[in-house]
């Protein structure tokens, strides 16, 4: 199962697909049953429903155990969206069937949850001169079976009272009470090893162990100082992210204990990280040390990397308000970033301290009203949701040191779309343009098009903030252009100026080829520039799936196909869009329309869009999602073992949404994540057309 990046607050899906920003409050009725893979029902299975709680510290709390009856069906009432289930299901010569269920809409929820046989899983654990390893640990598992892809993190054997498998003294480890025939993935910790991991293992009854090695590492030592606390803490939630991301050291939400004065050692890999920030529920913990994106300046971990010292400090709750500045109301269901000062930049990583550090989200309730969570000092709110900006973009204050700071009100100006009219030279206008945001900032916005009067409205879905200077970008370069036609315009946008957001004008001139990246400076980042660090370079190329035929679609089931079960060679002769999404992943959401446009613009003879499902959801579920959201593409849903997408993860594509363009001939032509060259994603409608006209022109 792929993973998502989340860069901003978790909101329910429902309030992301239908624009409105709202989650969802009606209670949700879950209905399902317990069965085998053939269809027999499991009677009288014993059944706990967990639910996800990210406060204080990321868990599972216990919901309910409901009752399972002869016919294995049963309910779990008055549950709340949006949120994530895990379902734990016992029953007699069977193994534990897993599944999980993210709530995002009201109403009767249907799930089945799929037993099977036991197995197991069993690994030889070794150091690099393939000695045995005693006390080697699980950290998590993900098993790919007959429910999909269940993943299991860190907290999950915790708070479900269950030991971590760990290694004897001949280093055997076993995984017991498995379902016989699925998949498993698993993450291995040990305090004199770099962590490892074993990937897509065979779950059997019996069988010889796989080998995993565990590399000596390095020691990463830490010092959280706490005299400024009134008892000292012996625990941090550590985040550490290593660079590329899919690594074993890539340590997120890591439980470090700590000895008496703070202290702690743990072994990771040597090389370069993107990020180690330590967190705790009561207290505030800094500096962060991230990197630095423009210049791809990374933390560097070696043998030789001294104690990194953190301050933990005393946190005070802030309160606030979001006021619409022309109406005086409140605004309900918006989210505000609270942030610290950084107060001492010193040591060995200075230059990865931000001035500024994050400290959490703060969402608006119906009076407009948001708590945060601060350290005493200085610190500065900021609005970071749709459809309003401010004037003043970050309001400063100081965090006391008793009872409850209020912050300054943050008074919101709703935002404009932008409106205006595309013509050709004569000043005639053009009917079907693709209009849209260009540059840095905004080039994630969605694009319009122009009707018959050559008219569009582009919406601006918030107005960026420059967190040095702290004021609003306003100046934005837009670009209009003919889907079939050589004929392209640009111009530039003040979004504070009415007079320019409401009769903005691009005119369109022919030029002398397809191509419209670079139309204007600094806009592609270091990476889509080819900037990619050396050390990086030969591991990712031999990755990479440029240049070579895309694995084979193998898939369970295939939506709008009229029934038929395809393959990528259905496809030869077409330039394929492989769109890598899931029902519940928001970025996916908010990438349809430019797909959806892009399929009605060149959908046919010469392109089609695939989407690429994993096997998290029922199928049912899916084609339902579809349906709903008028996806008319074709779509293939891999099986529950997930073999389909670790062909793919295994050629670096991870995390949703991920894009791949496949050439007439099968050949990958463009991805993303192991190679540079401008962003798929970003700028697919621009792509597609450049190789498609070219295509049709040289025919």
């Amino acid at each position: 199962m792929l993973s998502v990046l989340l860069l901003a607050p978790t909101v329910s899906l429902a309030g992301e697909e239908d624009g409105s920003g709202t989650s969802v409050a009606d209670k949700i009725v879950i209905t399902g049953q317990v069965t085998t893979e053939s269809g027999s029902v499991v009677p009288s299975a014993r059944l706990q429903v967990w639910t996800f709680k990210d406060e204080p510290v990321r868990h599972w709390e216990l919901k309910e155990s409901p009752v399972v009856n002869e016919a294995g069906a049963f309910e779990v009432q008055e549950m709340d969206a949006p949120a994530s289930l895990l379902f734990r299901t016992q029953a007699e010569g069977l193994a534990t069937g897993w599944s999980t269920l993210d709530l995002s809409e009201s109403g009767a929820t249907e799930t089945r949850i799929v037993m099977r046989p036991p197995g197991r899983v069993s690994l030889q654990v070794n150091d690099e001169s393939g000695r045995p390893i005693s006390g080697a640990y699980v950290r998590w598992m993900k098993i790919d079976g007959p429910n999909g892809s269940v993943s299991l993190p860190t907290h999950t054997f915790h708070d479900l009272n269950m030991p971590p498998p760990t290694s004897d003294e001949q280093g055997l480890l076993q995984i017991d009470d498995l379902p016989l025939s699925a998949k498993l993935t698993v993450g291995l910790l040990h305090d004199e090893h770099a962590p490892a991991e074993a990937k897509g293992v065979s779950i059997v009854e019996q069988g010889e162990p796989s080998t995993v090695v565990m590399n000596d590492g390095i020691p990463l030592s830490i010092q959280i100082l706490t005299d400024e606390l009134d008892a000292p803490i012996q625990e941090v939630t550590m985040d550490l992210r290593h660079q590329p991301f899919d690594h074993p050291s890539s340590l997120v939400y890591q439980q470090v204990p700590l000895d008496g004065s703070g202290r702690a050692t743990l072994r990771i890999e040597a090389g370069s990280y993107r990020l180690l920030r330590f967190t705790h529920p009561d207290a505030f913990i800094g500096p962060m040390l991230e990197y630095d994106y423009d210049k791809q300046k990374f933390l560097e971990f070696d043998a030789e990397t001294p104690v990194l010292t953190f301050h933990a400090k005393p946190i005070v709750e802030v309160q606030g308000k979001l006021v619409d500045i022309l109406t005086g109301s409140p605004v309900e269901n918006g989210y505000v970033s609270g942030e610290t000062h950084s107060q001492s930049k010193e040591g060995p990583f200075a230059e990865f301290v931000s001035d500024w550090m994050f400290t959490g989200w703060g969402h608006t309730d119906a009076e407009g009203r948001y708590s945060l969570k601060l350290p005493v000092g200085p610190a500065r709110s900021c609005y970071r949701g749709k459809g309003y900006t401010a004037h003043a973009a970050f309001r400063h204050f100081d965090v006391g040191t008793n009872g409850v700071t209020e912050a300054p009100t943050l008074e919101l100006i709703p935002i404009r779309p932008v409106h205006g009219l595309v013509v050709d030279p004569e000043g005639a206008p053009i009917n079907g343009a693709i209009v849209r945001f260009r540059g840095g900032w905004l080039r994630w916005a969605q694009p319009a098009t122009t009707d018959e009067q050559g008219h569009f409205e582009l919406e601006v879905p918030y107005i960026p903030v420059d967190d040095e200077t702290e004021k609003l970008i306003v100046r934005h370069p837009v670009v209009a252009f003919h889907p079939r036609q050589s004929r392209v315009g640009t111009t530039w946008v003040h979004l504070d100026q009415p007079n320019e957001v409401e009769t903005l004008k691009v005119t369109l001139q022919p030029t002398e080829d397809w191509s419209l990246i670079g139309l204007f400076e600094d806009e592609l980042t270091p990476r889509e520039l080819g900037q990619i660090r050396e050390e990086e370079r030969e591991e990712l190329e031999s990755m990479s799936l440029v240049g070579k035929q895309a694995p084979e679609l193998d898939g369970r089931q295939w939506l709008n196909t009229s029934g038929q079960h395809l393959s990528l060679a259905d496809f030869r002769g077409k330039y394929v869009l492989l769109d890598f999404w899931t029902t519940w992943c928001g970025p996916c959401h908010g990438d349809l329309p430019s797909l959806k446009l892009l399929q009605q613009l060149y959908g046919g003879e010469h392109f089609t869009i695939i989407g690429v499902h994993d096997n998290s959801v029922d199928p049912d579920k899916i084609a339902e999602h579809v349906e709903k959201h008028g996806m008319e593409n074709p779509i293939v849903i891999d099986h529950s073992d997930g073999r389909l997408l670790r062909e793919y993860e295994s050629h670096g594509i991870s995390g949703y949404p991920s894009y791949l363009l496949i050439g007439p001939d099968g050949r990958v032509l463009i991805e993303n994540r192991t190679a540079g060259g401008p962003s798929l994603r970003v700028y697919k409608l621009e792509i597609v057309r450049q190789y498609l006209m070219e295509h049709i022109e040289a025919e």
